[in-house]
């Protein structure tokens, strides 16, 4: 295992200290002639994994370490680090298609508050390395003799290499030996459940180079140097320019200060050092994850564990034992300290014998980096406070030798970290980090979050990977409900492809959002109840429909069901047949037959009410296909009365018998529909509800914009029974093949336990949950997702005017994927959407002032414009 030389302040040159020679064929060559191969890993989503799954990770994890020759040490090397996320954000930025200004200018507000996250470095990752040392150094000559060592000083040409190179021959057997090798780390890898890929040359430099310049981005591209393998000196003809480019000067563009003790200064950062330096009391699997998210970024973490052949361990463990004994027994005085360690190490070695478990020798080192001094200190702080998380003092801050541990540590060097404690496999898998975050990226990223890990989440309300585009947004009142909704409308509709219609029985749940477009001229609003003009007739048919279709006739069944439930009189089935028969009969009488000019004989439709409705209960005349029965007829004529309830004849029903009278451009972009409670008649908000998404799906399929959004706020009130609950299901159902993605928004899954109510959620992929009142099993039965992440939803936190915390589950047949993201409030959108009383005043104050919705919530929001 490769050593660092001890260094102090008056070395020369970092250059000379690097171990490297050559990147090529993905490993690293060392000075020494051997290689590191190294891998990225990701690990799997902490936040779905149940204690089962924990515990199968552990153990693929000891069977990593198991695949480790005798002596190989195995490096993990933890990166954190600002994200680049340019990709996703170009992919963003070319969504902003919308032709209108107010549209595109969101979009464009949410974009720039993204670029901010980013150089902020609130956007960044941990990103995971594997890498292995494979050969042996082949030792050349060296002398130990100060008087010869003085003589090779003085005549450099009497100096031989330390280490000597291989023959061609010796080469490509080494090559075989290296690429055997990344298959059997790549295929334990991949039974450790790690998915995992080989690093490619131009990464291998760029992790070495960012370790080497903390403030220096990485060369765009990796150009080779001219001392390839096998190698036997520089190749001839080479000028001195082609022989001073070598590997390790292209990695040293940083000024190395080493005047401090307890630091390091590499260009403008600071580089603070944390070391293990004891084996805790206790240890358990991902004790670490807490001390790795609070030192922040920029950050190295390095984890070296060392397989110690058995015959040496137990000789190691029997010389402990020895020592303890020996030194209790030399005093009168018993010694409980050596009395104690002589007994648990012999419980060590016991244990050792019983489970077969190998011995490791583990050693970690936790570099914090920064160039603001006041930002490092807090980051200290922080990461102190975090390690008394853990059994005992295991980490201490480094205040002598740093340059040393800083060699130590660096990538795929060779090199071991020094001061290793020596552990069982499953005490040794146990420092293993274990905080995997769910990150996804659509196709065409239309919103994106961030995960608790601050790595962007990225999702297209039409993911063509999943099976349908319809959404469930849960959770208690004041969680933050109503924000995502508009959020995620906004987001969508800063594209030119896209119109949406929201139905809710508040008014002030969009008003923000739909007064700022009304002012542009994008959106228009129907209210719709008793004390409203607003008339919506039931009947009503596409302009080039002449008769109703089976989504059509479901619709209107539902509502009638709802305005005439069972009275347990007649036979429902019977009410059905007749009340299916009566539509029918409606339409046919009040489609006439005209001539065209061409001498074509075509259909018009004339519209008809539900006074129409009512004359053809009374008049029936044939009840599937055969003539109505004298009990059909008297049955037919009860419906007949009790439907006159909702006629024109009533104040009721005025709103629903006539023609109606509501005239939407076909160019709006958001059509809100206010559907208005009336206290003493609780039947009457359903039916309202049922024939409002008549005038939704009208709209929405009569509209140019080929993507279409429908939601449904208290969706709720819809799945109390089954007729109502059906017509929402056949939105949810026929809602892909229009190009449909439709919300319902909810405070409680109980609404969707109900038997009716579960073909809804069924039909629902894409999930996101704040804060419910459910238990797990309520959140898996209806979400489909793992009990163990479901149970995290107690967790979840909010921070007002800041952001809001929500689970997001995407589901994808029997299974699916999802974690926690951050709905993160931008001033602008934050006064826009916000539903609170006293803040919703303050915005409509400062808008009478400002005479604008748009120059209010800008002036509220700081002056941003």
């Amino acid at each position: 295992m490769g050593k660092v030389k001890a260094a102090d302040k008056d070395t020369g040159s970092l250059v000379e200290l690097l171990p490297y020679w050559e990147i090529q064929g993905k490993a690293v060559y060392l000075k020494d002639s051997r290689a590191e191969i190294a891998f990225e890993v990701f690990l799997p989503n902490r936040e779905t994994m149940g204690e089962e799954a924990l515990t199968l990770f552990h153990r693929g994890l000891k069977g990593l370490l198991r695949t480790l020759r005798d002596n190989q040490r195995l490096r993990l090397l933890v990166q954190a680090k600002i994200l680049e996320i340019d990709g996703v954000l170009a992919r963003y930025a070319e969504g902003i298609t919308a032709e209108e200004p107010f549209l595109r200018e969101i979009g464009r507000q949410q974009l720039e508050e993204l670029r901010r996250w980013q150089k902020a470095g609130q956007i960044y990752a941990h990103r995971y390395y594997i890498s292995l040392p494979v050969g042996t150094p082949r030792l050349g000559y060296s002398t130990k003799r100060p008087f010869l060592a003085f003589l090779q000083d003085l005549f450099p040409g009497t100096k031989r290499e330390p280490y000597v190179g291989y023959t061609v021959e010796e080469y490509e057997e080494f090559l075989k030996e290296l690429e055997a090798y990344r298959s059997q780390v790549s295929l334990a890898l991949g039974r450790a459940g790690l998915p995992h890929r080989p690093l490619e040359d131009g990464e291998l430099f760029s992790v070495i180079f960012e370790y080497l310049n903390p403030d220096l981005p990485p060369p765009k591209g990796y150009v080779p140097t001219p001392l390839h393998m096998p190698r036997k000196g520089l190749p001839g003809g080479l000028g001195e320019a082609s022989r001073r480019a070598t590997l390790r000067s292209k990695l040293v563009r940083s000024t190395l200060d080493n005047r401090h003790l307890d630091r390091l200064k590499l260009g403008e950062s600071e580089l603070v050092f944390f070391k293990l330096v004891d084996v805790p009391d206790e240890t358990w699997f991902g004790m670490l994850n807490g001390v790795l998210e609070a030192a922040g970024l920029p950050s190295w973490f390095v984890l070296d564990i060392t397989r110690v052949p058995n015959a040496k361990a137990e000789g190691i463990l029997r010389n402990r034992f020895r020592d303890y004994y020996v030194t209790a027994g030399q005093t009168d005085v018993p010694d409980i300290g050596a009395e104690e360690g002589a007994r648990e190490v012999s419980e060590y070695i016991r244990y050792i014998r019983r489970s077969g478990e190998g011995l490791y020798l583990v050693s970690a080192l936790l570099l914090l980096v920064d160039s603001d001094p006041r930002r490092l200190q807090e980051r200290i702080l922080e990461t102190q406070t975090a390690m008394t998380a853990l059994e005992g003092h295991p980490f201490m801050r480094l205040h002598r030798g740093v340059l040393r541990h800083f060699l130590e540590g660096l990538p795929f060097s060779g090199h071991a970290l020094s001061r290793p404690r020596l552990y069982p496999e499953t005490q040794a898998a146990h420092y293993w980090p274990t905080n995997g975050y769910w990150t996804y990226e659509a196709e065409r990223p239309r919103e994106v979050y961030l995960n608790r890990g601050n790595q962007p989440v990225a999702l297209d309300p039409w993911d063509p990977k999943l099976p349908n585009y319809n959404a469930l947004i849960v959770g208690e009142s004041g969680s933050g409900k109503s924000y995502l909704a508009q959020h995620r409308l906004t987001e969508a509709l800063k594209s030119d492809d896209v119109v949406a219609v929201a139905i809710d029985r508040h008014e002030w749940s969009y008003k923000g959002l739909y007064e700022a477009m009304r002012e542009e001229g994008l959106a228009a609003m129907v209210k719709f109840g008793p004390e409203s003009p607003t008339v919506i007739n039931p009947f009503d048919l596409a302009p080039d429909q002449h008769e109703p279709d089976e989504v059509k006739l479901l619709q209107l069944e539902a509502l009638f069901r709802q305005m005439l439930p069972p009275t347990g009189d007649h036979d429902p089935a019977i009410e059905e047949a007749i009340l299916r028969s009566a539509i029918l009969q409606t339409y046919r009488r009040r489609t006439t037959q005209h001539k065209a000019p061409d001498g074509e004989w075509e259909r018009r439709y004339q519209g008809a009410t539900i006074s129409d409705l009512i004359t053809s209960l009374n008049n029936l005349n044939q009840v599937t296909g055969r003539a109505p029965t004298p009990e059909e007829k008297a049955v037919a004529a009860s419906l007949a009365a009790r439907l006159d309830r909702w006629s024109r004849k009533t104040p009721l029903g005025k709103i629903f018998d006539g023609p109606s009278n509501v005239n939407i451009h076909p160019k709006t972009r958001f059509l809100y529909i206010v559907v208005q409670e009336v206290e003493g008649l609780p039947h009457f908000f359903p039916v309202a509800m049922l024939n409002v998404v008549q005038l939704l799906w009208r709209f929405l399929n009569g509209s140019p914009y080929p993507r279409r959004i429908a939601i449904l706020e208290e969706a709720w009130y819809l799945l109390q029974n089954p007729t109502s609950a059906t017509a929402v299901y056949d939105l949810f159902r026929r809602g892909r093949t229009l190009n449909i993605s439709t919300w319902a928004v909810s405070q409680n899954l109980r609404d969707f336990l109900s038997e009716h109510a579960r073909a809804v959620a069924a039909n629902v992929s894409t999930f996101f949950l704040f804060r419910t009142q459910n238990t797990p099993e309520e959140i898996a039965e209806v979400v489909g997702c793992p009990v163990s992440f479901a149970s995290l939803n107690s967790s979840l936190t909010k921070s007002l005017r800041h952001y809001s915390e929500a689970q997001v589950w995407l589901r994808q047949g029997e299974g699916g994927e999802g974690g926690i993201v951050r709905i993160i409030a931008d001033p602008v959108r934050y006064w826009l959407f916000t539903t609170h009383p006293l803040e919703r005043e303050r915005r409509e104050a400062a808008a009478k002032r400002e005479g604008s919705v748009l120059k209010a919530v800008y002036k509220l929001a700081g002056g941003r414009q």
